[in-house]
C-alpha cells in the first residue's frame, strides 16, 4: 500500500471543496470539516486516505476532458453578434 501523505485540516478542506467532496462522502459532520478548516483539528491518515480513493475514483468515472468541437448549440441558439450587425 502507498504511503499516506499528511495533511493540515486547512489542506485537507481545500482539496475537499476543489473536488467538490461532501462532508457527507467522507462519514464526516459538518462541525467537524469547520474544526479542520479552522485549524482545531487534524485529520486523521484513515481520513486522508478516504479523500484520496474517492478522488482518484471521480477522476476515474468522469474520464477524460476532452474539448468541445465548436458549431451551434442547437435549435435555440442565439445569432452571433457579427450576423446582426452585417447588414447595417
Amino acid at each position: 500500500m502507498s504511503e499516506v501523505p499528511e495533511l493540515s485540516g486547512p489542506e485537507f478542506v481545500e482539496l475537499m471543496e476543489k473536488h467538490r467532496i461532501r462532508p457527507k462522502d467522507l462519514g464526516i459532520s459538518p462541525a467537524y470539516k469547520a474544526q479542520l478548516k479552522r485549524g482545531l483539528r487534524k485529520p486523521s491518515r484513515e481520513l486522508v486516505s478516504r479523500l484520496l480513493e474517492l478522488i482518484s475514483r471521480r477522476s476515474v468515472a468522469a474520464g477524460p476532458r476532452l474539448g468541445r468541437a465548436a458549431g451551434p448549440r442547437g435549435p435555440y441558439c442565439p445569432p452571433n453578434a457579427a450576423s446582426l450587425t452585417s447588414g447595417i
